[in-house]
């Protein structure tokens, strides 16, 4: 079972095992105009001239010493819907240096609360294999987000894979009690119904 970013439709997966499940991709809303561009430093000539001097009785002329350049820093104005979608991107793809990249790049940008910011981290440490860390998250945002469809799904992996198949259950149902028209939800909780894998 897998639940993508909104810009795609939801897809199924058949589980290889039993109550195995495929963790849910956080969901992105994209900006309609997006920029790419990021601020790029810019150089400002500045030119030093030397007083005129008199060195043992004679007048030297004013010479001019090579330019100086300043550079102003490089600021990263990159939207932060377009660093989340790379952040998507590279995590499907497994581009793990990538995706923490874009990551860092969210935490300086977002505050530390953001349900953005959560998503993305609860998903990387997912990936990561660092399950305790990645539960915590998606059980935050569940209690903000009851029944939220992806943290739901995404908490009974873990809990799945830990041989707690009952929370697994009671997670699943609680979020599709809230979100009864929800197809992923259903066959994420289907998965735990020993009929439904006859």
């Amino acid at each position: 079972m897998a639940a993508v970013p909104a810009a795609a439709p939801a897809q199924s997966q058949t589980p290889t095992q039993a109550v195995a499940m495929e963790p849910a991709a956080p969901k992105t809303v994209l900006a309609a105009s997006q920029r790419s561009d990021v601020a790029t430093p810019t150089a400002v000539p500045v030119t030093r001239t030397s007083p005129t001097r008199q060195a043992r009785g004679t007048n030297r002329p004013n010479t001019a010493a090579a330019p100086v350049v300043a550079t102003a820093p490089v600021l990263d104005d990159t939207p932060v819907e377009l660093r989340f979608a790379r952040f998507v991107a590279a995590m499907k793809e497994s581009r793990t240096v990538d995706a923490e990249r874009e990551l860092a790049g969210l935490k300086e940008r977002l505050p530390a609360g953001s349900l953005g910011l959560l998503r993305a981290q609860a998903w990387f440490d997912l990936r990561a294999g660092r399950d305790a860390a990645a539960a915590g998250g998606y059980r935050t945002i569940l209690e903000r987000l009851p029944g939220d469809e992806e943290a739901a799904i995404n908490l009974a992996s873990i809990q799945s894979r830990q041989q707690k198949t009952e929370e697994a259950r009671a997670t699943l149902d609680a979020a599709s009690r809230l979100q009864p028209d929800s197809a992923a939800l259903r066959a994420a909780l289907a998965q735990f119904t020993p009929a439904a894998r006859q």
